[in-house]
């Protein structure tokens, strides 16, 4: 982590180090895989329900992805 960490950046770099695919992702989130292509990319924030299945399937507190949400709002 060079720079700020951002939701979207921190996302895809969960998503890669477990070796999962968008359609894997987006399936255990119920939702379709362009929908979880934007929570990448930044064009859509995950809301609070999104955020803390994608915690538990990543195994990091939901507090650290709340965080990033946070201060990309504040800042």
């Amino acid at each position: 982590m060079g720079t700020q960490q951002t939701l979207p950046g921190y996302l895809k770099e969960l998503r890669r180090s477990h070796h999962y695919k968008q359609d894997f992702v987006a399936s255990q989130l119920n939702i379709i895989r362009q929908t979880y292509s934007h929570y990448e990319t930044g064009r859509i924030t995950p809301p609070v329900k999104a955020l803390c299945k994608l915690a538990e399937l990543y195994e990091v507190p939901v507090e650290s992805l709340v965080a990033l949400v946070l201060e990309e709002h504040v800042s």
